[in-house]
């Protein structure tokens, strides 16, 4: 089973966990029961504001993240589109700006987002452990990141997401927060 690995592998590394909620596969009471354990598991946790919205209509965000903190989970990151970002960092809140983009092709935008935070995050040499390391001007560092990778990601047409290359500054800089 995949949370006994992930047990395992926290030991060592950053787990970071994504639901990626899709009510066609499964139904939205077997993702609500299982984010209770990924937020025990995961160093990282990213959701959209679809995501939430779907599984949590009527909750109130600053409870659920106070939560999934309790549980466990150090950072907690909603993604909203071309909305600010909310990052929870041990139970710190902070909004995080979206850069405007000529949105060309939304899907795997929450992909790019995730892998550029986690790129930051182990480029200065903060992953592989718990990120007790971090501090709340590196979480603001590492979600802007995120989003300026989504954002180049939302510019393109597909699910191709940028290439470490592409992500020069006058590419990120071409964005606008």
């Amino acid at each position: 089973m995949v949370e006994e690995l992930l047990a395992k592998a926290r030991e060592h590394a950053t787990i970071s966990i994504d639901p990626n909620v899709r009510t066609a596969i499964a139904n939205a009471e077997m993702y609500r029961k299982r984010i209770w354990r990924w937020t025990e598991l995961a160093d990282v946790f990213r959701l959209s504001e679809d995501d939430l919205v779907e599984l949590f209509p009527d909750s109130q965000l600053d409870r659920l993240f106070d939560s999934w903190h309790e549980a466990g989970t150090s950072l907690i990151v909603l993604t909203r589109g071309d909305r600010n970002a909310v990052a929870s960092f041990q139970g710190k809140r902070l909004e995080v700006p979206t850069p405007s983009v000529s949105v060309v092709d939304t899907i795997g935008a929450g992909d790019a987002f995730t892998a550029g935070m986690l790129h930051w995050i182990f480029q200065t040499s903060h992953g592989g452990g718990r990120l007790s390391d971090l501090d709340e001007d590196q979480v603001f560092k590492a979600v802007s990141f995120g989003s300026h990778v989504a954002a180049l990601s939302c510019s393109l047409p597909g699910a191709n997401p940028p290439r470490i290359e592409q992500l020069t500054r006058e590419a990120l800089a071409k964005l606008t927060v």
